[in-house]
């Protein structure tokens, strides 16, 4: 049985997110392109790390506001922004691999979520 992982989807298109469990073909078919890490780059934020489309912007992909607006309130640091589908994750683990989201991410973005953050003991 194939591992599943705690992720945060945020698709740029329909503004939607999902807090699901995803094995490794799930989420990387949502992103369906070369992949790019992105990561926090401010002391004391919340360990996090996340994949976009590294070619998203050349493709035409559309400017993903809600992605960018998480990252940037968990301590990502740059003018520039995310396009197309982003997946958030925790911290990766001592060998590089993914780990579940983390609910201290979540809380980073009181703020944008409609509803409420979700909460990832719920799954």
């Amino acid at each position: 049985m194939k591992r599943k992982i705690l992720a945060l989807v945020v698709r740029a298109e329909l503004d939607e997110v999902i807090l699901g469990r995803y094995t490794t073909d799930e989420w990387r078919g949502e992103i369906d392109g070369y992949l790019e890490g992105v990561s926090p780059n401010t002391p004391g934020s919340p360990a996090w790390f996340a994949y976009c489309d590294e070619e998203g912007k050349l493709k035409g992909l559309p400017p993903n506001l809600l992605a960018t607006a998480l990252a940037r309130a968990a301590g990502w640091r740059t003018p520039d922004f995310l396009c197309g589908p982003v997946v958030f994750f925790g911290p990766p683990d001592h060998d590089g691999n993914e780990t579940d989201v983390t609910q201290e991410f979540l809380a980073c973005g009181t703020d944008l979520f409609v509803g409420g953050v979700p909460n990832v003991e719920e799954l």
